[in-house]
């Protein structure tokens, strides 16, 4: 099964983390740290240990870097309430219970620093030039937060916002049953990247058969959302809250006790998979109020889309500048250690699963 989120994301007030929250969950009780140089292999460690855990039956849940979804920055194993993340900037971890719960994987240890230092010079440029980077792209998210806000506070009223509350209670009434142990878990399921937006909708059929699809061009769905959140954790369901980073609101939710999902879509943004009902928010609004603002609204969004997609070409610089600190220190890390300890590691968590099973 492909359970994916992110759990950190830049945002207009600089990186933003679940991680603090993932890694104390109550039924998290043993944490691997890993500290490591870039290339040192945090992502293939994880990787290897993820699947072989896959090969004997335990469930995974994968945390991507939201900078490139191609890499790992964390997997956890409901079944065995333990999991592995990279501690390492921009999401820096360090125990709260050491050694009782967290433990270190000191990837460090496995690279040829001497090897690595030949190269200081070079290092130092590319991080001054890595840092300046991420600057940038913040600078972008900044703005296109503030042009979205913007776009929304063109149709927001108290009586579109009202009709919107309706609409929430009517399916709070048809879909959310009562059942014993609230959960609350929350995630990014999507964030924005070198290629753009990318949205793990995957996870979202994995674990829903029956999705609403709620239209949210003009930011209505977190009003939808809050209450139906509100009403399922008051009954007692297991929740899954996808917030987005831009602006912090609510713009997914799953109940994997009901098999229910809620997916917030938009132009350009459509959920790829069946929908059991789409809710029309953004009709709503009233044509002769969309004909009034049409000229303004157009040029706010194309301005948007405008910033989006140079937010992306630094997002790309910045993955470049990542990838050629990589190649510093790639050639001078010896992965056969590396994968020797994540055998070990995916070891001692089969084990661990055994005594779970045995008690």
């Amino acid at each position: 099964m492909a359970i994916r989120y992110f759990l950190g994301a830049n945002s207009p007030s600089g990186f933003v983390s679940l991680f603090d929250e993932w890694i104390g969950a109550a039924d998290t009780d043993k944490v691997y740290i890993i500290k490591g140089t870039p290339g040192s292999g945090k992502s293939s460690f994880m990787r290897k240990v993820a699947l072989i855990l896959e090969e004997n039956g335990e469930a995974v849940e994968y945390i991507y870097c939201s900078a490139d979804p191609d890499s790992l920055d964390g997997i956890r194993f409901p079944g065995l309430g333990a999991l592995i993340v990279d501690g390492t900037a921009p999401h820096v971890i360090e125990p709260q219970y050491p050694c009782a719960v967290e433990s270190y994987i000191n990837l460090g240890e496995f690279v040829d620093s001497d090897a690595v230092r030949l190269q200081k010079e070079r290092l130092v440029r590319v991080l001054t030039e890595h840092r300046q980077s991420v600057s940038e792209t913040r600078r972008c998210i900044a703005a296109a937060a503030a042009l979205q806000e913007n776009i929304h506070s063109l149709v927001r009223s108290k009586d579109v916002l009202d009709k919107v509350a309706r609409r929430a209670r009517g399916v709070i009434r048809r879909e959310i049953t009562k059942e014993t142990g609230c959960t609350l878990r929350k995630r990014y399921l999507n964030a924005i990247s070198a290629s753009g937006e990318t949205v793990f909708w995957d996870t979202v059929k994995e674990q829903c058969e029956k999705v609403y699809a709620l239209d949210n061009s003009f930011g209505f769905s977190p009003y939808f959302l809050n209450p139906t959140m509100t009403a399922a954790l008051e009954a007692g369901q297991e929740v899954i809250a996808c917030y987005n980073p831009f602006d912090n609101k609510l713009e997914h939710l799953m109940f994997p006790g009901l098999s229910l999902g809620f997916v917030s879509i938009r132009p350009g943004r459509a959920y790829p998979y069946k929908v059991y009902r789409h809710i029309r928010l953004d009709a709503i609004v009233p044509s002769e109020h969309i004909r009034g603002i049409r000229q303004k609204l157009r040029f706010l969004q194309k301005t948007h889309a405008s910033i989006l997609r140079e937010t992306s070409f630094y997002m790309g610089r910045t993955k470049a500048l990542h990838d050629e600190l990589e190649d510093i220190y790639v050639p001078h890390v010896d992965f056969g250690r590396v994968y020797s300890l994540a055998e070990d590691t995916a070891a001692a968590f089969l084990r661990r699963s055994v005594e779970k099973t045995e008690n």
